[in-house]
């Protein structure tokens, strides 16, 4: 979606972990696009939810972190994401095959239809 010329590219992640997915989505992307960042986690790292709060002052409203089980918080992905779709979903978290498939599934759901899906360790 473009506004003003700029286009908007809403990144789904489970498994912030220390955020290092994240700063690169929200820090590489081009000068005329608008990363917004989704991502789910248990905040179990320590560096974890300091990290999000530093990414949370940087980019305000284009970062929304949510902490919790990703089985029971990517339930309501609908509300967290406001009516936007993922363009790049990056499933991270639960490496279980179960957790995989539950994440994946959850956040298809919520998808565009040309969206992009990366998986790690399955």
């Amino acid at each position: 979606m473009r506004n003003g010329g700029r286009a908007r590219v809403n990144v789904c992640e489970t498994g912030f972990n220390g955020g290092h997915s994240a700063m690169l989505f929200m820090s590489l992307a081009p000068h005329d696009v608008d990363v917004y960042y989704y991502g789910w986690d248990l905040g179990e790292v320590s560096a974890a939810r300091p990290t999000a709060d530093k990414m949370r002052e940087k980019y305000a409203d284009k970062f929304t972190i949510t902490w919790g089980d990703s089985h029971q918080t990517l339930l309501n992905v609908e509300q967290i994401l406001d009516g936007h779709l993922c363009d790049l979903i990056v499933i991270d978290g639960d490496h279980s095959k179960l957790g995989v498939v539950d994440d994946l599934t959850n956040l298809l759901r919520v998808a565009k239809s040309n969206a992009t899906v990366f998986g790690d360790d399955w």
